[in-house]
């Protein structure tokens, strides 16, 4: 549980890696509660800048599902700390991302198709009129001299150029993000180095999740419906509010009804990793408690009646009922 903490409206001026910022720790008030972060945190730019590099361009975003990607030549265009990508399923079924920027003068090579709000913003999941969903090419073809790529990001022709003593159109393919895939979620990290490195993949980054939810059907479900929230705040308020229940009791006193443990301290007493116990007889999160939908087949016997939550920063967060 926390507290407020004022601190200062800056963020610290020193120190890469901001688990160990020697000044953010000097502004952390002592107390029975842990604080908050300072409002720097939320309200200085070059704290979300720092921010934006350590854990959106260096960790591993959620950024559309693999459905939207069903066929070859399908793609999804979105936004990621103002990168603009590309996500497309190439001929030999292999999910990948480029930065939508033609490697000649950069313009961009898809400009007729908005683009997702930008990830910190907004659910991945956003409306169609949000982003290209399902869209299908054959190629990539900039607007401005023609360049063309094929969909695994190799250059296929660059008009009156290509035949140049020295052209190599090997070396001029799309700019790549790294790519992974799980539980039919697609996700991207810019720095593909780092994605490569010894530690960086996304099930490392997964971690115990993977297993905690394994007897889930990721992979099966499918997109049933899209709500998009624009919420104008720091991208830490969405995560720290689902983080927590303390607030359900008075804000959500129907989900309480559901879960009456939420009632005493948000269920902070509760094993959160084994799964949050219904009241007797639900087994799900809706008014009732129940479902006409049928309960997924393989789950043990406390997931049949749990709901379990899971986060993998800075983006997703995942809810299961047994339904």
């Amino acid at each position: 549980m926390t507290v407020t903490n004022r601190g200062s409206a800056a963020g610290p001026a020193r120190g890469d890696d901001l688990a160990e910022d020697a000044a953010l720790e000097a502004a952390m008030p002592k107390g029975p509660l842990d604080p908050t972060l300072p409002a720097g945190a939320y309200l200085d730019p070059n704290w979300h800048a720092r921010e934006m590099e350590a854990c959106f361009r260096r960790g591993w975003v959620l950024a559309c599902r693999e459905e939207e990607l069903a066929a070859p030549g399908q793609f999804v265009r979105t936004t990621i700390d103002g990168d603009d990508l590309l996500i497309v399923r190439g001929a030999d079924d292999q999910v990948r991302a480029f930065h939508n920027v033609c490697r000649h003068r950069g313009s961009r090579l898809i400009i007729d198709e908005p683009s997702r709000t930008d990830a910190p913003a907004c659910a991945p999941l956003a409306p169609a009129e949000h982003g290209a969903s399902g869209k299908t090419k054959s190629v990539f073809r900039c607007p401005y001299h023609s360049w063309t790529y094929e969909l695994d990001g190799s250059l296929r022709t660059a008009p009156f150029l290509q035949e140049l003593p020295g052209f190599e159109k090997s070396d001029l393919g799309l700019y790549t993000a790294a790519t992974a895939t799980w539980g039919g979620f697609v996700f991207i990290k810019l720095d593909t180095e780092s994605a490569a490195a010894p530690g960086g993949s996304l099930m490392e980054a997964l971690g115990p999740i993977s297993e905690r939810v394994v007897r889930y059907p990721l992979s099966d479900l499918r997109i049933a419906h899209r709500t998009v929230y624009d919420v104008a705040a720091n991208w830490k308020v969405i995560l720290e509010n689902y983080n927590e229940c303390y607030h359900c009791g008075p804000v959500h006193p129907e989900l309480c009804r559901v879960v009456p443990a939420f009632r005493e301290a948000g269920g902070a007493g509760l094993d959160w990793e084994a799964g949050i116990p219904h009241r007797e007889g639900a087994w799900t999160y809706t008014m009732s408690g129940t479902s006409e939908r049928d309960r997924f087949a393989g789950l043990n016997e406390e997931e049949l009646v749990r709901h379990k939550g899971e986060v993998l920063y800075p983006n997703m967060m995942l809810s299961l009922s047994a339904d």
